[in-house]
């Protein structure tokens, strides 16, 4: 077995606003995870993250109509959602995304690392893979 080199950091980008920053700051340093915190950006400026988005996560407690996930569909990016709101209707688990219940960060952690993984088949595994 050959060692492929260290793993590359993981890198986070959050988008919007909110009264976490300094909080998420900090976890990511501890963790060792490269963080992005653009603020609100416009809608030209998303399609540029979606595209450089290998997955979108949506962990909304309350989601109306689903735009962010609607959005990163529509850019071809897989999505990790709680299952509120549109998200249970616009992604097909296994095939564009997964859902997970809301609140509950043990199922998001164990649905993110098995879209990652690439255990997924078909066009998630496709979309995650470039």
């Amino acid at each position: 077995m050959r060692d492929a080199g260290p793993a590359p950091t993981p890198r986070v980008v959050v988008v919007g606003e909110g009264t976490e920053r300094a909080r998420l700051t900090e976890l990511a340093r501890r963790r060792g995870v490269e963080l992005d915190l653009p603020g609100e950006m416009a809608p030209a400026a998303l399609r540029d993250v979606y595209d450089g988005a290998r997955l979108v996560v949506v962990p909304s407690r309350r989601e109306g109509f689903g735009r962010v996930v609607a959005e990163a569909l529509a850019a071809g990016r897989p999505v990790v959602a709680a299952d509120v709101g549109a998200a249970a209707d616009l992604v097909e688990p296994g095939v564009n995304g997964l859902l997970v219940p809301p609140d509950d960060p043990t199922a998001l952690a164990a649905a993110l690392a098995e879209a990652l993984s690439g255990a997924l088949s078909g066009a998630l595994s496709g979309a995650l893979s470039g």
